[in-house]
């Protein structure tokens, strides 16, 4: 996440799926919280948020405002508040595939995430 690749990777995710971008400006937000709440420790451990909180597979890109709206809220909180203004393809994509954010989800985009970038960037 701290890393500046880190916004390279998810405009060119976007692009890859078909997005459209007036401006390279965006927010990351963390699905996964970067502050635990109550209800996010019902599927994340303390050592799971540790492993997965900053990861690529937990960002999506977010225009300020959502992002502001975002905040530490509940993915079914997040999903309703957000699916339906999102400007980007890839938060859109995200919402409309998963019923709950956790572990096996997480799991399950980094594994298309990392096919993605492997195809996209052969050696």
């Amino acid at each position: 996440y701290s890393k500046s690749i880190v916004n390279f990777l998810i405009r060119e995710y976007d692009k890859f799926l078909g997005g459209e971008h007036p401006n390279n400006i965006f927010h990351i937000e963390h699905i996964l919280p970067q502050k635990m709440t109550l209800e996010w420790k019902k599927h994340f451990s303390e050592e799971d948020h540790k492993k997965y909180v900053h990861t690529f597979a937990n960002l999506i890109p977010l225009t300020q405002k959502l992002n502001i709206k975002a905040s530490n809220k509940t993915f079914e909180n997040k999903k309703t508040e957000i699916k339906e203004n999102a400007f980007f393809k890839t938060t859109r994509q995200l919402f409309d595939k998963y019923k709950e954010w956790n572990i096996e989800s997480l799991e399950e985009r980094s594994n298309i995430l990392a096919n993605w970038a492997l195809n996209q960037w052969k050696l």
